[in-house]
């Protein structure tokens, strides 16, 4: 899934509840993935059982009696792991897909979503302006105090944030 750090594009995207719904399957079928515990191909499974009853053999000079079942447990256990993990991995590659496929073909709802914001900013960058008059610099803000020096703190957090829409 494409990632953004940037908190208005989040939020804009959130605003649009078939791509946050998508986002949140794509976010599940990850940590579904990520939480399967670790387990071993059914090669590997198998091998280690075949490598056990020759150690064995080895030592005591007997073959394993439940060798054929325990190789076959082995293999089963390790087949039936792969089988979800391949699953898991396509569901969060099909989940990954649906949820770029809604955001492109949604961005104009998210384009109409950060044009209201960016729209609120630059009103309430107006009435900051209106506010300083002026004042131009930091020094004529600290001696101006008061509803000045709370409209220069306003405009500088509104010009972080409308970098943000960016």
């Amino acid at each position: 899934m494409r990632a953004s750090t940037n908190p208005e594009l989040t939020a804009a995207w959130a605003t649009v509840p078939d791509v946050a719904k998508a986002q949140e399957h794509h976010e599940a079928a990850v940590k579904l993935r990520r939480d399967l515990p670790r387990g071993k191909a059914p090669a590997e499974a198998l091998a280690d059982v075949q490598a056990e009853a020759v150690a064995v053999f080895s030592d005591t000079g007997k073959w394993l009696s439940t060798f054929a079942k325990d190789a076959a447990k082995a293999h089963a256990d390790a087949l039936m792991w792969e089988a979800e993990a391949v699953a898991l991995r396509r569901l969060e590659d099909v989940t990954k897909a649906a949820a770029e496929f809604l955001r492109d073909s949604l961005s104009a709802d998210v384009l109409e979503h950060l044009h209201g914001r960016l729209a609120e900013i630059l009103d309430a960058a107006r009435s900051a302006g209106e506010t300083l008059g002026d004042v131009t610099t930091a020094e004529q803000v600290i001696d101006a105090g008061g509803d000045v020096l709370d409209a220069w703190r306003r405009l500088t957090s509104l010009l972080k944030r409308s970098s943000q829409l960016a």
